[in-house]
């Protein structure tokens, strides 16, 4: 994301809006988020969000480890 853009929202606001979206979808049972865990601006937006950690989801990839969220609100 442009520098000029960061730290204004709107991540969280596009997110939040996608989650509203996807609660009316009836095929939808589980929302999913990873993240790297050295992103901290994406784990801070999927805490906001309500997202909740899932250790046993967790992975290493050769770009460092990843971490799992689940959204619980459906």
């Amino acid at each position: 994301m442009c520098r000029s853009f960061k730290k204004n929202g709107f991540m969280t606001e596009a997110l939040t809006g996608m989650l509203e979206w996807l609660e009316n979808e009836p095929v939808i049972s589980r929302i999913y988020a990873r993240s790297y865990e050295s992103n901290e601006a994406s784990i801070h937006v999927l805490k906001k969000t309500g997202f909740i950690y899932q250790p046993d989801g967790d992975d290493f990839q050769p770009g460092g480890k990843i971490t799992q969220w689940e959204w619980p609100e459906l």
